[in-house]
């Protein structure tokens, strides 16, 4: 989200520099800026990479990812009366394994290769 922001507002940025045909960066060099899209062209223009989509798999490198939620002593029954309903859309659409462990009352949720992107 933080590169689409800035590539919005460098989109935002160069629509206000659109008017002038140069602009001035904040060493007070000029910049031209290109008709077509209005990007900064010249020796101090800044250029954004562009990276490819990478997925959840990817990221994580093919590793199952593993989470432990503590479940207070007074949260307990509540989550015992309500599992069905928190553990079918878990199970259902993220793919995701879960498990209560009644030792240590925690609830461990794991990623494996059935888990898709979200």
């Amino acid at each position: 989200h933080v590169v689409q922001s800035r590539i919005l507002q460098s989109a935002s940025l160069s629509k206000e520099q659109r008017d002038s045909e140069t602009a001035v960066d904040g060493h007070g060099a000029e910049m031209e800026l290109d008709e077509d899209d209005g990007i900064a062209t010249g020796p101090n223009a800044v250029i954004q990479p562009e990276f490819k989509r990478l997925s959840a798999a990817a990221a994580r490198g093919g590793r199952t990812e593993y989470r432990r939620v503590r479940c207070p002593s007074h949260r307990y029954t509540p989550l015992r009366d309500s599992w069905e309903q928190i553990l079918t859309p878990l199970v259902e659409y993220l793919r995701l394994q879960v498990r209560f462990n009644t030792r240590t009352r925690c609830v461990e949720m794991k990623t494996s290769h059935h888990t898709e992107d979200s």
